[in-house]
């Protein structure tokens, strides 16, 4: 009878974790979008101290016109679509080029990036929630996941079978 509690009482843990987690994460991805909106998960210190690895940040749309010297600005690197964030230190309008820079080391980027590969401006910094993202999209992340879930799904089947032995204990 102790180990079928036991067994109820961490399965239940385990599946209100995991939802919760999950929900969570699915939640902090999809809201944004529905709004228009560009959800990412920053995994570099180049923006550190104005956006530090780990953080969740917000994207708006932005036309070229309305970028500003000091913007933060999501990129997309058209070869790789590899995300990465800078700040915008100037502005070559007539070729609608941006000179950008990370706030850590402060240097100047070697080379301009054009707008195109611009998916927006930086309009909400969420520090540390960017941290489970990125571990749930890492090999460990993925393996502790599925871990979770075969331990969870190994919990209910005892359980089953620890009711269906108490219902009928002929069986």
């Amino acid at each position: 009878m102790q180990k079928t509690t036991t067994a109820k009482i961490v399965g239940r843990v385990v599946f209100t974790v995991f939802t919760v987690l999950l929900v969570g994460v699915i939640a902090a991805s999809f809201v944004p979008m529905v709004f228009g909106l560009i959800p990412c998960s920053i995994g570099t210190d180049e923006m550190e101290p104005a956006v530090n690895k780990g953080s969740y940040v917000v994207v708006k749309s932005v036309e070229f016109s309305e970028i500003t010297v000091s913007d933060i600005l999501l990129f997309e690197a058209p070869k790789t679509g590899e995300r990465f964030i800078r700040r915008v230190s100037d502005i070559y309008s007539d070729e609608k080029q941006l000179v950008t820079s990370g706030d850590a080391d402060g240097a100047l980027d070697p080379m301009t990036t054009a707008y195109s590969c611009v998916l927006g401006k930086v309009i909400l910094v969420v520090p540390f929630v960017g941290y489970l993202s990125l571990f749930a999209e890492s090999l460990i992340g993925k393996a502790i996941i599925l871990l979770v879930f075969v331990i969870w799904i190994s919990v209910e089947i005892e359980i089953f079978r620890s009711e269906k032995r108490r219902v009928n204990p002929n069986e």
